[in-house]
This record gives structure tokens, sequence and C-alpha cells, in this order.
């Protein structure tokens, strides 16, 4: 969804602005969809981490 949400953004700001506030709305968009990944990817990798290192949790028999 991100990256569909900012290949729109580059090409409507592409096509329709031609100026300064086009970089400055093409900025706003790129860096608050960057942050929402980095958090998503950065949660995954530490949950990763955290499961590497503890040891195996073993269930009882029902």
């Amino acid at each position: 969804m991100a990256l569909i949400g900012l290949l729109v953004a580059v090409v409507v700001v592409a096509f329709r602005w031609n100026n300064e506030s086009g970089v400055a709305a093409l900025g706003a968009v790129t860096s608050s969809i960057a942050a929402i990944v980095s958090a998503y990817f950065g949660i995954q990798y530490s949950q990763r981490a955290v499961d590497a290192k503890s040891p195996s949790k073993k269930r009882r028999p029902r």
C-alpha cells in the first residue's frame, strides 16, 4: 500500500505541480510513508531477534 501511495504521489506531483510547492508536497507524503514502513519493518526485525534469542518453548501435551 505504501509503495502504491508513493507512486501515485510522484505521478501527481510530476504532472500537476511544476514549482517548489510540488516538491514540498512530495516530501510530506514520502516522509510519512517512510516512517510507517520503517516502523513496520523495525518491529518485524526486532521480533525475529527476540524469538531467535529465546529458548524454544515446548508445550505440554493435552
